[in-house]
């Protein structure tokens, strides 16, 4: 299958500027988990209805930050090696959650890089959409079903998980996916990260 080529040619494609890459923005993500994220829910929670619905999103910065590896790097395997090694910091960091964390971001790393790997790895909204949408829907998947029951929507624990599963990380992946492509965009047209930066393999723009 087309798609599962794309993969084996993303394993063969993955060099020791991707672990830096993975590296720094694992660190990032961390950084910002411990210190950007609390902060960011704390004022959106104090909004009201309106900030505790969006407050559900916010995680979604996390996973921007995670993606953007796939971004500089035109390879959605620097995601999901990024992502572990930042489970693997909070696990090392005494997080009790580490351990959830790490098997949450070993799904969705894969959910997230098969996405990508079966759009053709596009450089395209529609690309960078479905492959935010599907890591971000495997990361929740496993915290959702394993770990925290999500709060009923209108009396019903399933429509709950439906609703924060699926139809909330569809939002987040039209969000990311019209976010990341002029992001990738500018970085695919600056001279400064020239050597650093990689356009993704399939990187027709749309």
């Amino acid at each position: 299958m087309h798609f599962v080529n794309n993969m084996r040619a993303d394993l063969a494609n993955f060099k020791t500027a991707d672990i830096l890459v993975a590296v720094i923005i694992a660190v990032v993500a961390r950084v910002y988990a411990l210190f950007g994220s609390p902060a960011a829910n704390a004022w959106l929670q104090a909004m009201g209805p309106v900030g505790q619905f969006l407050a559900t999103f916010a995680i979604g910065i996390l996973y921007f930050i995670l993606i953007l590896a796939a971004v500089i790097r035109g390879n959605f395997v620097v995601v999901w090696v990024a992502a572990v090694l930042m489970a693997v910091i909070r696990i090392l960091t005494g997080d009790p959650f580490g351990p959830v964390a790490l098997q949450a971001y070993l799904v969705g790393g894969f959910t997230g890089w098969a996405a990508f790997s079966v759009m053709g790895n596009r450089h395209s909204f529609l690309g960078w959409m479905v492959a935010a949408w599907w890591f971000s829907m495997g990361v929740d998947f496993v915290f959702y079903t394993f770990y925290i029951a999500p709060a009923p929507i209108l009396g019903s624990v399933q429509m709950g998980w439906f609703m924060t599963v699926v139809v909330y990380r569809i939002i987040l992946g039209i969000v990311m996916g019209a976010l990341l492509k002029p992001v990738a965009d500018a970085l695919y047209r600056t001279s400064v990260l020239r050597g650093i930066v990689r356009r993704p393999t399939g990187a027709a723009a749309a």
